[in-house]
């Protein structure tokens, strides 16, 4: 099964300190006001430093410039990008079959398609693209 989800904002946090509490304290703000966040990425720390990125909805985007103001600080750097879209690719022999990742790769990437971030569960994984690359993306995985 293919889902797909469209006006997502993609939110970037760079050379944030690789501290627990920081990384709860950014997502308690987008809780206390109301924002759904979800996909959920972080690099490997390098300099006890790391990068954060998650998706919210277009909408949400005023919202979370507000929340995310008092972490410009100490060379924390936001980047956002707008109108990206979602496939999420599911089935429940994921868990037990090897190659879903490789079918899935190579699918979009014959047709050009990049990723912006990846993420998986389980089950299921899931690409976030942009925008205009949403229907080469749903016809490359089910052609």
């Amino acid at each position: 099964m293919i889902d797909r989800s469209e006006n997502i904002t993609l939110i970037t946090m760079r050379n944030i300190p690789n501290q627990m509490e920081l990384i709860a304290e950014v997502f308690r703000c987008m809780s206390d006001k109301g924002i759904n966040v979800d996909m959920i990425t972080q690099t490997q720390a390098y300099k006890n430093k790391v990068d954060l990125s998650f998706t919210i909805e277009d909408d949400d985007l005023p919202a979370v410039i507000e929340a995310l103001s008092v972490f410009k600080k100490d060379g924390i750097v936001i980047d956002i990008l707008s109108n990206c879209s979602k496939i999420v690719y599911i089935d429940e022999k994921m868990c037990v079959t090897p190659g879903y990742g490789a079918k899935i790769f190579t699918l979009l990437a014959n047709k050009g398609i990049e990723a912006l971030i990846i993420t998986t569960s389980v089950t299921d994984i899931s690409v976030l693209l942009e925008g205009d690359d949403l229907d080469r993306a749903i016809k490359a995985l089910t052609e």
